[in-house]
């Protein structure tokens, strides 16, 4: 925590609080209020995700992010709205910057199986 972790222009937010966006909450699985967490800014490290449990042990408090995967499981810190906010980049140089991958412009959706940790993502081209 306080430590850099990227490049000075790089910022993380987990929000919330967004209308209209599917991660979007009023109060998370355990009663805490949704809100906006910087979890990186200016590319140090600021906080983590936290339930009331994680919270305790680093002596924080929640930010809202306890959610439970369905009403069969515990409460833990899952991601609501999580994005990168523009840098001082422009897209087009990025892009010309990238020799070799792919790029994804948008994710239509975002799966995190916690208990074999892996994840699957969905996106269309050009989206």
């Amino acid at each position: 925590m306080g430590k850099p972790v990227a490049e000075k222009f790089v910022n993380i937010v987990d929000d919330g609080t967004i209308p209209g966006l599917r991660g979007t909450i009023n109060v998370d699985d355990e009663g805490n209020d949704s809100r906006k967490t910087v979890l990186v800014e200016n590319g140090v490290l600021n906080s983590y995700m936290h339930d009331r449990i994680s919270a305790q042990y680093y002596k924080v408090n929640p930010t809202g992010n306890g959610r439970r995967q369905s009403f069969r499981y515990n409460p833990i810190p899952r991601m609501r709205n999580t994005y990168m906010p523009a840098g001082p980049h422009d897209p087009e140089e990025i892009l010309r910057s990238v020799k070799k991958g792919s790029t994804r412009r948008s994710s239509a959706t975002a799966r995190s199986a916690s208990e074999r940790a892996t994840s699957r993502f969905t996106s269309r081209p050009g989206t």
